[in-house]
């Protein structure tokens, strides 16, 4: 009788554990997602009933690097983000690469310029565009350098694109050096196109020893 009683519980257990939903645990800031990131989520949600994805606030990738980076694996399981090799290796990170996003200009919607198709250096004369320091991504700095061809142009220099800044951009009729992927991180922000030959990698940033949810949910976006 014990013995069976002991089985109909370890039946119960497994059958408890089988039917508990994996939580995940998604870094979440207006430049720490994007469109196409909201969209797989969703996807991948409808496709595995048994995953829960817990959106927790973050620092942006280009904003507190430290709090940003450190919190992978710790605050959170993984972030969608630009990132570059250096930055993986030197935070023991890894990604998973979903496509190579071109640089943008984002533009208060107050400037002219938001109404034209596409901007042009000649355009950007007498502007102020907001960039990170140097040293800080590759793709930033190749984009430092276009832009002083035109010594008309003003460059400022800020400390990270978090929302504080993304609203002193507005105040200040700042234009914002950004991702393609954050186009839609402020809503007095209009992002346009540029002729320059600036692109960053983006995709999914977790740690070198993710738990087992997180190892799996990036098994199954590789084989997608």
């Amino acid at each position: 009788m014990k013995l069976v009683e002991a089985y109909n519980q370890s039946i119960d257990r497994a059958q408890t554990v089988s039917n508990q939903k994996q939580v995940i645990k998604i870094g979440a800031g207006p430049l720490a997602t994007g469109v196409k990131t909201n969209n797989l989520w969703i996807e991948i949600g409808k496709k595995h009933p048994e995953l829960t994805f817990d959106f927790i606030s973050c620092a942006c990738a280009l904003g507190d690097y430290n709090e940003f980076l450190s919190g992978i694996g710790e605050v959170f399981d993984l972030v969608s983000s630009v990132y570059n090799d250096p930055v993986l290796k030197k935070y023991h990170l890894q990604a998973l690469k979903l496509n190579e996003t071109p640089l943008k200009l984002s533009i208060t919607v107050t400037n002219s310029l938001s109404r034209k198709d596409q901007i042009t250096l000649n355009d950007l004369s007498d502007q102020t565009v907001a960039l990170p320091e140097k040293g800080k991504f590759d793709c930033f700095d190749k984009a430092r350098a276009f832009l002083e061809q035109n010594p008309k142009i003003h460059t400022k220099t800020v400390p990270g694109f978090d929302m504080n800044i993304l609203n002193k951009c507005v105040s200040n009729n700042w234009i914002l050096c950004s991702a393609e992927d954050w186009q839609t991180a402020h809503p007095l922000l209009k992002s346009k196109s540029f002729n320059w030959n600036c692109n960053t990698q983006f995709g999914i940033i977790y740690n070198d020893k993710s738990n087992a949810a997180t190892k799996n949910l990036i098994k199954t976006l590789k084989k997608n």
